[in-house]
């Protein structure tokens, strides 16, 4: 078991928003409230001043891969994501080739496995090549 000692939680799914501190138990939260440093914890670590919070995840990312990976591809953004406490992200369709076509979706869920366990998410163009022409 993990012990977060003494971070403002901040949880808007359940309305929580004070300071408490986190029992987390097989990557899981097992109990909020005021504990006590004790043995029983593998780990204790000191929030305080920090936000405990659930992942964030980000809706609206330029990952610039395929294609323009010299500006950010998936295994960079998905580092900064993580470093930014985003645990999911959905790439824009403007790569270049453009996210068109199943092979390159499923080129962006394979580099994705490579990356830090950040959830990554394709939305694929509307039109081949986002021209506005021709569906997808």
């Amino acid at each position: 078991m993990i012990l977060i000692k003494d971070g403002r939680v901040v949880d808007p799914a359940s309305g929580v928003d004070e300071g408490l501190d986190v029992v987390l138990e097989d990557g899981r939260v097992k109990a909020l409230g005021k504990f006590p440093k004790t043995e029983d914890y593998q780990r204790v670590i000191d929030a305080k001043g920090k936000i405990v919070a659930p992942g964030l995840v980000d809706i609206h990312v330029h990952f610039r891969d395929p294609g323009l990976t010299y500006k950010e591809d998936i295994i960079t953004g998905c580092a900064a994501a993580a470093r930014g406490g985003v645990t999911s992200v959905a790439c824009m369709a403007n790569t270049s080739p453009a996210i068109d076509c199943p092979e390159l979706v499923s080129y962006v869920y394979n580099r994705a496995k490579e990356a830090n366990g950040v959830g990554v998410y394709p939305i694929a163009a509307l039109s081949q090549g986002l021209r506005g022409e021709e569906p997808t």
